[in-house]
């Protein structure tokens, strides 16, 4: 979802949008937990990288990128940061020194004066509140948390994504969310050629549509 965020707002805004992810290609390590800010960092730095086929885990992973670095490259310029499953960052669980410095530096680089901007999602709502404990903020700048789309009849949706064998179950096992059922149906049907670009939009609209998010 955050991606798609991102590509949309690169055309729509003027300021740097600037995508990490704590998941997937760059999952965050164990050995990174103990300095989540220079984690972010060097997320920060491969996102910013000139050489798009560069790997994360063999040219970037074990980087010393330092936080003044990357503060001297985001220079004044506007500037919104979406990070992916911020909730991997299991020092945030507990309030400590790397912890703060994590808060603190998206507090000052991305929150704190006029068009900055900070996104994430997490897998757990409490991801919000550990944040705004640590930036110890009186601010009165408000924080915005908005919920996956889900489905809402199982009936339609086995018409929309083209799936009979699709039912209840199925569907909780997968959060009720579109784009998971959606990757699920493409991943059963691998034999066949992924849908085109242009029906999965037909299939997002009928979607909005028919109620089913």
């Amino acid at each position: 979802a955050l991606k798609e965020i991102a590509h949309r707002l690169k055309s729509i805004v003027h300021a740097s949008v600037i995508f990490v992810s704590f998941n997937e290609s760059s999952d965050i390590s164990s050995w990174e937990q103990v300095d989540p800010l220079g984690a972010l960092c060097r997320r920060i730095a491969f996102a910013a990288r000139r050489n798009r086929k560069a790997n994360y885990d063999s040219d970037f992973a074990k980087a010393d990128v330092k936080p003044e670095q990357i503060v001297e490259w985001l220079g004044r310029d506007p500037r919104i940061l979406l990070v992916d499953e911020m909730n991997n960052c299991n020092s945030l669980l507990e309030k400590s020194i790397p912890s703060t410095n994590l808060a603190e530096f998206l507090k000052k680089n991305f929150l704190s004066k006029e068009d900055q901007y900070l996104v994430f999602s997490s897998h757990i709502v409490s991801t919000v509140g550990q944040l705004s404990s640590y930036m110890d903020s009186g601010s009165s700048r408000p924080i915005a948390i908005h919920e996956l789309p889900l489905i809402r009849n199982v009936t339609n949706a086995v018409q929309v994504f083209d799936w009979p064998e699709l039912n209840p179950r199925k569907a909780l096992f997968y959060g009720l969310v579109p784009a998971l059922i959606y990757m699920a149906r493409l991943e059963e049907k691998s034999s066949i050629a992924h849908i085109s670009f242009h029906k999965v939009k037909e299939a997002i609209r009928t979607c909005v549509k028919d109620g089913l998010v």
